[in-house]
């Protein structure tokens, strides 16, 4: 928290006291105070008279935790000690929560961290000698604090210091806020300048905020054209890269052109909010050529050129910057980024609070909440599961096996980090201004593996806004609020757009309910303000069943015989994709990893020892041409054959051979390590549910593991044939004045399918419209009819 002591204490006259105000606590019980580095966070008091005695600090505030009372000649009480709460005017605006207790802990720690860090200046930190009005925190935070408190008025006056005050002869902005002599000039950091005032147009309509600071806006687009060649921005003075990133960032040019190309994108519609349409016009050529520009950063298989990694995607995809004929392989190339690192996240200032939203917009929504849902390192939910009740500075800021990050920088209550509530309001909630200021609203929650509920409100400025759904079975159910004068779209997820009901009756016959169209999966309706209440039938997810970590495999080094039926040694089953990196003890084959045997030492079939890379096996289309329903995947690592392992893995899969979605990531970490204890061996087994029409299964193992590598190490994969499929049947509906949705079922997942058309069948001359791979059993297109001629469909298989 933020603010100071209550303190309430009996003594004598004379009697000094001594609190001192700390975030954690030292190993022998004392209170850390090493990382507030030059602040002494102490108060001192002298009692006056005998007896009892009220204090409160004047002209201070500390950020902290724990206090420690010193010089108490009477024993304290709990009420002697009281904390009071201090933060600027911000009513509160939205809530949320979830089926996941660790998740409402994290969204707590935001709140709390937005408390202790809105205080006259949005600053980074609120407890060591530093305090200052970083721009990069505050404009990663943004959008999170717009949903969080009404801070409309608290930025109003802040964008005169971060855009007047702060703003150097160039056009450049300073790094900090008011200006401490920090630099300035930094991507991202001074863009801040007119990306606060960009979101609070956003948030609440306000345009005066614009036509305020849009003088200092064009300077600054002056000096980003200064340091520009091409359209592409190298380098900017300053810059700090992805900072505290964890290896997954992206080059200063990937980085730097991005932020130029939404400050031109931004700035043709806050040009166009105020009226003045000829630099809005300027500033969308300006951001088309640097629009072009960026997609030389790619290559052809959508990976960048230069290396990049998850903060390069995640700008792409956010900022829209991907070459329209790329955005399946980069894709592709950003959940690969995703699994290099184990499903963790490696990103830091710059990426991570893109990075869920742009799974999002990649389509790999799976992976978002993969990510979201993970609680081992660098992961949100890492704090949480170690007590964390604000959001930390670094992923690592104190871990049970290191101890405490470096003293000369570990705040633990930093909230850049917490950026990612915007994605618990936007995406898992589903709520989104569709213009400024909440005029027109869209409603479309994400779901996922792992939660089967949430409830989001915000309190816009138009008044409240909610959504609440259940994800239960094959059931989805959503209720939701429009405020008045308002219109909104709601993304409905289902499986069958005709089964969809709002308040009990089918959704199209709802009263005030237009239907839109079906697009990914979603059913789009159109609506006024109002209560809604609907329901849907959707796909059950894959479930883990469970993760199951067994020691001593090899007990007595009695080898166990593989078991049967695994489908990795089908005469069927391929490889055809390998990374795999040998131990510097292998002295045999890959095709050890996943050929049924875990051998005795020194023998041929030994199984492999490997240092991490990734695998991927092609099951085949089974005995019924829909691929395998999968019940389990073990793996087992050995020391030496003798010992336990590290298992430090994912496992994603596909239908189709390009599109992979995970199935689950383990981390098993026996301590201590190398554990050669005659255990002989760990074998790590996940069970999974609802996991059919599998034709490819990927392994990817962590190259980030105690000894350097993963050990010796057998892959299988256990199931069955997934059912065979009735005939592909086709049925029309509903149809509207506009148009009308095909209902294809009966797929065969992983099949290519054509929809094509005709006009005339005397003679047929068919047309392809769409190229698909099913990913489901079922699926839906929406047709328009507006000026089209009469169409005649079929549906072929490839």
């Amino acid at each position: 928290m933020v603010g100071w002591v209550r303190l309430k204490i009996s003594g004598n006259a004379g009697d000094r006291i001594t609190v001192r105000h700390g975030e954690m606590f030292n190993p022998d019980g004392t209170v850390y105070t090493a990382n507030l580095r030059g602040a002494t966070a102490t108060d001192f008091y002298i009692l006056a008279t005998n007896g009892t005695s009220v204090f409160e600090p004047r002209f201070t505030f500390h950020g902290f935790r724990y206090v420690e009372v010193r010089g108490a000649t009477v024993a304290p009480t709990l009420d002697s000690v009281t904390g009071i709460v201090v933060h600027s005017d911000i009513p509160r605006t939205g809530a949320f929560a979830c089926s996941s207790p660790l998740v409402n802990q994290l969204y707590s720690n935001i709140i709390w961290g937005q408390k202790g860090n809105y205080l006259e200046v949005p600053t980074d930190c609120p407890q060591r000698d530093e305090r200052m009005g970083w721009t990069g925190d505050t404009e990663f935070f943004v959008p999170t604090a717009a949903y969080n408190f009404d801070v409309q008025t608290f930025f109003r006056r802040h964008a005169t210091t971060l855009a007047e005050d702060a703003q150097n002869s160039d056009g450049s902005y300073a790094n900090v806020a008011p200006d401490l002599g920090a630099g300035g000039g930094a991507a991202a950091w001074g863009d801040a300048a007119w990306i606060c005032p960009y979101m609070m147009y956003h948030a609440y309509g306000d345009t005066n905020v614009i036509a305020d600071h849009y003088a200092s806006f064009q300077r600054y687009g002056q000096f980003l054209a200064a340091h520009a060649s091409n359209y592409v921005v190298a380098s900017l003075p300053g810059d700090f890269g992805d900072w505290l990133g964890l290896g997954g960032g992206a080059s200063s040019s990937v980085i730097d052109t991005a932020f130029y190309a939404y400050y031109a994108q931004a700035m043709s519609e806050m040009a166009t909010a105020i009226g003045r349409t000829s630099d809005a016009a300027t500033y969308a050529t300006l951001h088309a050529n640097i629009l072009a520009a960026y997609a030389n950063f790619f290559n052809a298989d959508g990976t960048f050129k230069d290396g990049s990694s998850q903060t390069g995607y995640t700008l792409a995809f956010t900022l829209n910057l991907v070459p329209a004929g790329l955005r399946t392989q980069a894709a592709q190339q950003f959940a690969n980024s995703i699994a290099q690192f184990n499903n963790h996240l490696a990103t830091g200032f710059i990426g991570t609070p893109r990075l869920l939203p742009a799974l999002h917009a990649a389509g790999h929504d799976e992976l978002a909440y993969i990510l979201l849902l993970q609680q081992t390192y660098p992961s949100w939910l890492y704090q949480v599961t170690l007590g964390a009740t604000t959001m930390w500075e670094r992923w690592d800021g104190w871990t049970p096996a290191a101890g405490f990050q470096s003293v000369g920088m570990n705040s633990f209550n930093h909230y850049a980090f917490g950026s990612v509530g915007e994605y618990l309001y936007s995406a898992v909630g589903g709520i989104t201004a569709a213009s400024p200021g909440y005029k027109t609203i869209l409603i479309q929650p994400v779901i996922g593996s792992g939660l089967t509920w949430a409830n989001t409100s915000y309190d816009s400025t138009r008044g409240p806004i909610s959504t609440a759904w259940t994800n239960l079975g094959n059931q989805f159910t959503l209720d939701t609020v429009i405020p008045p004068n308002t219109t909104a779209q709601i993304y409905v997820p289902t499986t069958n757009g005709n089964a969809i009901t709002e308040s009990g009756v089918p959704a199209t016959n709802s009263p005030g309910v237009s239907y839109v169209g079906l697009s990914n999966g979603f059913a789009i309706y159109a609506v006024g303000s109002g209560h809604y209440v609907w329901s849907s039938p959707v796909t059950a997810p894959p479930v883990i069943v469970a993760v199951t970590e067994t020691d001593s495999v090899y007990a007595g080094g009695n080898f166990p015989a593989f078991p049967a039926n695994d489908l990795l040694t089908n005469s069927t089953t391929t490889v055809v994709a390998n990374t795999i990196g040998l131990g510097p003890e292998n002295h045999i084959a890959v095709s050890s990893l996943y050929d049924g045997i875990i051998g005795a030492p020194g023998t041929t079939n030994r199984s492999v020892e490997i240092t991490g890379g990734a695998i991927t096996f092609n099951l085949g289309a089974g005995a019924n041409g829909t691929g395998y329903t999968i019940t389990n995947l073990n793996t087992y690592t050995a020391w030496e054959d003798d010992g336990r392992e590290n298992a430090n893995y994912g496992i994603s899969y596909s239908a189709d051979g390009t599109n992979y979605s995970p199935v689950a990531t383990v981390a098993y970490n026996p301590s201590p390590y190398p554990t050669i204890d005659g255990s002989d061996g760990t074998l790590t087994s996940v069970a999974v549910a609802n996991l059919s029409g599998v034709r490819y299964l990927k392994w990817t193992f962590s190259s980030s593991q105690q000894n350097g590598g993963v050990g010796y190490t057998e892959v299988a994969a256990f199931g069955r044939p997934s059912p065979a499929t009735t005939p592909v049947t086709v049925n029309v509906g509903p149809v509207t004045s506009s148009g009308f949705v095909l209902n294809l079922s009966g797929l065969s997942i992983g099949q290519s399918y054509a929809l094509q058309s005709t006009t005339n069948l005397s003679p047929a001359v068919w047309t392809t419209e769409t190229n698909f791979t099913a990913s489901q059993f079922t699926t839906a297109f929406t047709n328009s009819t507006t000026n089209q001629p009469q169409k005649f469909y079929r549906l072929v298989g490839n």
